[in-house]
């Protein structure tokens, strides 16, 4: 007794090899517009004298899928922490607890449409 079978179309080897690089397309666009989003927030929040903090909000992709949010002004720190002279004015740290959950829900997103593309 034999048997033999033919798959005359195969849509999952596609899939799957499209798998990787549709991950990192969706999972990098939905980090992106969660990143404006944050850096909105935060520029909203920033406390302002001369605007100079407030410009130096960013959100940028450091490697693959690593990513950075802050301030680069050198004071921003003591903005946002406080001093043993001045109350903590956070800024960063509420935009990112604020997104966070957009953040997860972002890479769900990315991911179920990263698997049916």
């Amino acid at each position: 007794m034999a048997f033999s079978m033919k798959v005359i179309e195969d849509t999952a080897t596609q899939m799957l090899n499209n798998l990787a690089h549709n991950l990192l397309v969706k999972v990098h666009g939905a980090f992106q517009e969660t990143g404006e989003q944050m850096k909105n927030y935060a520029y909203e929040r920033c406390p302002v004298d001369t605007g100079y903090l407030r410009s130096t909000i960013f959100f940028t992709m450091t490697e693959q899928l690593n990513y950075e949010f802050g301030a680069s002004a050198e004071y921003a720190l003591f903005v946002e922490m406080g001093t043993w002279k001045m109350a903590a004015q956070p800024f960063i740290r509420p935009a990112f607890e604020a997104y966070t959950a957009t953040i997860l829900d972002a890479i769900v997103k990315a991911v179920m449409e990263a698997c049916r593309a």
